[in-house]
């Protein structure tokens, strides 16, 4: 695509094109048009311009929080590959997970003898976390992340399942949470891929693009570049976990929506999952599955 001076990189300043035009189509809170732009010189893709408020794009149904603790405990089961995941990599220890909603994660990681603390912007979720999960919010009361993590410790361990996206400034985010990071800790980042099958199959109506709510999207090059600069190296990268392969038959089944008339969606999601079947296969090839994990390791 032709490089344009609209939208400079807000990374590294470098020139861009256009990556991809779309709008709100997994919510359809309404018709405005988003735009993405890719850098030419570091690849990392940005939404240009970023919402003055993003609130009203993360309606209350956003969130659907658990009744009781046992209901937590039951939906979270399937999420206990995670554990899995980082048990070869991570010692015990302090655990920071950023963005993680209603506890599931937090609450397995607790289960697993880690001290937990939690940054979370929704008022709901900081609630559930501090009166029912039983881990430490750091940020209570404010949304500014940056801010809270001035003030905590250091941590064996941090988590950002599936959040890094939905930050307008990862970078700077990154530079904070390494700092925070201890000495052979871990950092474990899960994030959409842009190089996806998927989102060549699907282009502007891909759900994991997710506008406005995804500001950044990450092919996994620039992570890897950006954080061996400071130390932090990757143990494990793998498209094709149990999370992954989630997300996979979620994008099938959530795009395929997206490309019919609202009142066909549920047809749209049947033949979507007949899709992800077929398509299984080719994902569980190297960097074509929906989203991507990444376990690293800071430097001793």
């Amino acid at each position: 695509m032709k490089i344009t001076s609209e939208a400079r990189c807000r990374y590294c300043g470098g020139p861009t094109k256009e990556w991809i035009r779309t709008i709100d189509w997994n919510r359809r809170i309404s018709n405005e048009i988003f735009n993405y732009f890719q850098c030419a010189n570091c690849e990392l893709i940005a939404l240009s311009p970023v919402p003055a408020d993003i609130s009203p794009y993360y309606p209350k149904s956003y969130y659907t929080i658990p009744a009781s603790l046992a209901e937590l405990e039951a939906i979270s089961r399937p999420e206990r590959y995670k554990i899995e995941l980082i048990r070869p990599f991570a010692r015990p220890g302090k655990l920071l997970e950023m963005g993680p909603a209603w506890g599931s994660f937090a609450s397995l990681a607790k289960q697993a003898g880690f001290d937990v603390d939690v940054i979370e912007r929704d008022s709901q979720c900081r609630r559930f976390l501090t009166e029912t999960v039983g881990v430490n919010v750091i940020n209570k009361g404010e949304n500014d992340e940056h801010a809270a993590l001035k003030n905590a410790g250091t941590y064996d361990v941090i988590a950002l399942w599936h959040v890094l996206e939905h930050l307008s400034d990862p970078w700077k985010t990154l530079d904070i949470l390494v700092e925070k990071l201890n000495r052979g800790g871990c950092l474990i980042i899960a994030t959409p891929n842009p190089d996806s099958f998927q989102r060549y199959v699907f282009k502007s109506r891909w759900t994991h693009i997710d506008a406005p709510r995804h500001m950044t999207l990450i092919p996994v090059g620039w992570l890897k570049k950006t954080l061996a600069a400071k130390g932090v190296r990757p143990v494990l990268a793998t498209t094709t976990d149990a999370g992954d392969k989630g997300w996979n038959r979620f994008g099938w089944k959530f795009s395929s929506a997206n490309m019919l008339p609202k009142k066909l969606s549920l047809a749209g999601k049947a033949f979507g999952l007949i899709l992800s079947g077929i398509a299984a296969p080719l994902e569980s090839r190297a960097w074509l599955g929906a989203c991507y994990t990444l376990i690293l390791k800071r430097d001793e």
